[in-house]
């Protein structure tokens, strides 16, 4: 979703297990956040839930979570993309 020199953004996702779990992931990225006002450009929150009752089990810092995603998936992109030699 644009915003004034920014954005959100909004990925969800249920995971049908037993117990199930609802994860909502929500960032702002604001380019200009360093210069402006010394704080990271990309600021958000992941909740984890119960999705049986709704009930939020944890809020966590995205950055972090995103960080070790990103790592994660370059590294799966990485093994099953290469050539193999």
């Amino acid at each position: 979703m644009p915003a004034r020199d920014g954005g959100f953004h909004i990925k969800a996702a249920l995971l049908s297990s037993s117990p199930p779990y609802f994860a909502a992931k929500l960032n702002g990225n604001f380019f200009y956040n360093a210069q402006r006002f010394a704080m990271p450009n990309i600021q958000g929150l992941i909740v984890l839930s119960d999705a049986t009752n709704g009930y939020p089990l944890a809020v966590m810092d995205s950055i972090e979570i995103t960080i070790l995603r990103t790592g994660a998936a370059t590294a799966v992109a990485a093994k099953h993309l290469a050539r193999p030699d």
